[in-house]
Formats: C-alpha cells, structure tokens, sequence
C-alpha cells in the first residue's frame, strides 16, 4: 500500500556512488543482472554530470527522506527510453515500484519532447514487477523466448513492456487506481452457491492481466485446459471460456461466458463471486478466495545493458541546481539525505 508513503526521486550525486554499487550488488538475484557499476568510474561520471544528460539519466529513490534505491533511464536520444530499477528488499509489496514508473513518466515526457516511449524488460517469473508495470499504464508489447535463464539455469523468457506518450497524454499511467489487478494472483473454489458441484470444488485459477485485459487457466480434478478471457471494468470482468470436463474417461468440450466479480475481504485479500453459464444451458455460481502469495526472491527490477562510458563535458541540468530545472512534478528533489 503507497497511501502512507512519501516517494521521492532525487538527482544523483557524486556522494552516492558507494550505496548505489553496494545496492546493485544486494539487489542481484537469478532473475536481476547487476547493473554493473565501478564505483569509481561512476563517480566519475557523476561528477561530470553523465547522469543528468539528454540521454540519460539516474534518480535516487527516496521513500520517508530515505533513499531505498536508484532508477536509471538510457538511451533517450532515440526516442525510448529504457528503464532499470533496484530497490531494496525490504521495500517490496509496499508499491513503491508504481509510484517510481510514475514519476519517471511525468518528469521525462514533460522534460523532454523528443522522448516517445519509456520502455523497459522484466523476468516472466518476476510478477511483482509486472504487476508494477500494469498498474503504471504500461502494456506489454513483447515475449522475448528464451532471453534469460530461471533460477536452476534453464532458458526463461523476457517480457517487454511500453509507456507511450500518447498513453502519458490520457494519464494511462494512472487509470488503475479505480480498480482492481488480478496479474499474478490464484483463486480457489471457497463454496458453491448454486449449479453442479462435481468438478467445481477444487477449482484453482491463475490469473494474467495486462491494462482492462484478463485471462486466466482453471483447472481441478475432473476439468482440464480451462481458459477464459475477458475486459476488466471496475470490479467486473465479462469473460467467454472453453474447458475440457472428463468425468468418467468420457472428455468433452464445454464453451460458455460468465461475470467475475471482485470485493476485497477484511484480511485483504481478495474474493471473486462468479457466475457463469455454457452453451448447453447449464448455469452455476462459486465463491473463489485469493490464495496465499508465495515469497518471491525477486526484487522490483528491470534488466538491461551494463551504463556505458560516456565523456564530455557537463549538461546545463546537471549543474543546475534549481529545483526548476528538473521538470514540473513538486515531488522530484534536487537534494535529500543521502546514505554514507
């Protein structure tokens, strides 16, 4: 929950070069590459303003007046500017990665009318930063197979995803905070209120979601290849599914719509009532409670290429010290406590 937390961005300095390598180096897991950073090399780059240029750029994350990690963006020259979070374990589950995508958004498409696009790439097993993702307006345009590698080393793809300026224009980028995201989260038949009990009581369904787009697969003991898509609206998703029903080795195809409907229950955890019928008339409603999440290794991250070397002299925003010049969001500081 982001309703009790200050998050800030704050330009980085040549005095934040040792946490910023030892937070890099924390914040590496089997689905986040290390940046790669050399202390002294970037601060040197610091120091000469290469982080505060027009291609590129890095923000200390502040949470409460503390920083919790950094944020760079690359190769904005181009038109896409490619993202790179870390932050530090003890900040997940809180929304901070959110609040970051979005601040980044009303700072550089505002500072920048060359910038297009924001972009950036997370491990397909990385759910809390996709759910970050989905809840800051960005969409995934990308399946990268094969890209990366799980934790036993084995190939796992990469997916990509987009903020546009377009989508920054109409504040897609905050448009989630009416409703609800189910991305990543698995549901399990609680109780059958009405309709045919067999098959239905082991339910278990897991969810994706990208923007107002849900699917999900269902399965129990006797339903197979259970899939179902729909448009999320507030806290109601219209959905067509097709599943497999195998009582008695007799399997059968079975096509139908229905109507999920989402309330948060006193421990906060979720609960859907759904309500469905299929194209042979029957009809059936299920209480689904959110299952327990797992603890995840992973950190809010987004994997990209090592920071480059660049020379030249400092950008008249780097010297800068203003608060003016580093764009119209209140929120992004030009000086707060750092860490020794």
């Amino acid at each position: 929950m982001t309703a009790n937390l200050e998050v800030r961005l704050r330009v980085l300095t040549v005095d934040d070069a040792a946490w910023i390598v030892s937070t890099d180096a924390e914040t590496t897991t089997a689905w986040a590459a290390p940046v790669g950073f050399e202390r002294r090399q970037l601060a040197r780059e610091l120091a000469a303003g290469d982080w505060a240029s027009t291609d590129r750029w890095g923000w200390a994350i502040m949470v409460d007046g503390t920083p919790v990690g950094f944020v760079i963006v690359t190769g904005m020259a181009s038109g896409d500017g490619a993202i790179q979070i870390r932050l530090r374990t003890s900040q997940r589950g809180r929304g901070v990665g959110r609040q970051v995508l979005r601040k980044l958004a009303d700072h550089h498409f505002a500072d920048d009318p060359g910038l297009e696009r924001l972009v950036g790439i997370t491990h397909e097993r990385n759910l809390a930063m996709q759910r970050a993702f989905n809840a800051a307006g960005f969409r995934m345009e990308a399946i990268h197979r094969d890209a990366s590698t799980d934790a036993l080393g084995a190939p796992a793809a990469t997916w990509g995803y987009a903020l546009t300026r377009r989508d920054w224009e109409l504040r897609r980028h905050h448009m989630d905070d009416q409703g609800y995201d189910l991305h990543g989260l698995s549901f399990t038949v609680d109780e059958v209120l009405d309709g045919p009990t067999v098959g239905s009581r082991d339910l278990t369904f897991s969810f994706l979601q990208d923007g107002a787009r849900v699917t999900a697969s269902f399965q129990s003991h006797l339903v197979s290849d259970g899939e179902l898509a729909g448009i999320m609206h507030d806290d109601v998703l219209l959905y067509h599914y097709v599943q497999t029903f195998d009582p008695d080795m007799d399997s059968r195809l079975i096509v139908g719509r229905g109507r999920l409907r989402v309330q948060r229950l006193a421990d906060q955890r979720l609960q859907i009532i759904n309500e469905w019928t299929d194209d042979d008339g029957r009809a059936g409603r299920a209480v689904l409670v959110q299952d327990p999440e797992p603890v995840s290794g992973a950190t809010d991250w987004i994997p990209g290429p090592a920071a480059a070397v660049v020379t030249g002299a400092p950008s008249a925003r780097a010297r800068a010290a203003d608060p003016d010049e580093q764009g119209p969001d209140p929120a992004l500081e030009d000086s707060a406590p750092k860490a020794s």
